[in-house]
């Protein structure tokens, strides 16, 4: 398995965590530096997987750093998504701001799409899949889960 990779940086008086890479038995609380600033974004758009291992000291983290910081949660990867409907605490005391859905394109195949809390809350809420386009040709996406399943987390501290 891959490392994790985390890339810290200030922008407009908020912490700005890029996380990239597998959160796996390699992480440990020092993984994740330490800010002084009380609003953070965790940019979780590289996470590729967790393990078990990884995931525990994930949980101790987030439940940790949460309760110190004003944390939020944004750009998520499918594998993040799955492990906050899985396990809430996951999630901290963190809010979703966006995530990536799987959508799939008759014509291009596979497609990850961004997903924006505050625009589509209420049909998250709902467990139904937002409507979009492929990008690259135009056509209807078609959601790729099981909408009941994937939107679970919207029903917590999602934007």
């Amino acid at each position: 398995m891959g490392h994790l990779k985390v890339v810290i940086r200030e922008q407009e008086g908020r912490a700005r965590y890029t996380l990239a890479g597998d959160v796996d038995e390699a992480i440990s609380q020092e993984s994740f530096p330490a800010t002084d600033l009380n609003e953070v974004i965790l940019d979780l758009s590289g996470i590729m997987s967790f393990n078990s291992c990884g995931l525990r000291e994930w949980i101790r983290w987030i439940q940790i750093f949460s309760s110190h910081h004003k944390v939020y949660f944004e750009n998520c990867s499918v594998p993040t998504i799955d492990q906050m409907n899985m396990m809430p605490q996951t999630m901290g005391k963190g809010t979703v701001l966006s995530f990536y859905a799987p959508y799939y394109c008759e014509t291009c195949g596979e497609v990850n799409q961004l997903v924006l809390m505050d625009r589509y809350a209420e049909m998250l809420r709902q467990k139904k899949a937002p409507d979009f386009s492929c990008e690259t040709c135009g056509d209807v996406l078609c959601f790729d889960a099981l909408a009941a399943s994937y939107f679970l987390f919207a029903d917590s501290r999602a934007g």
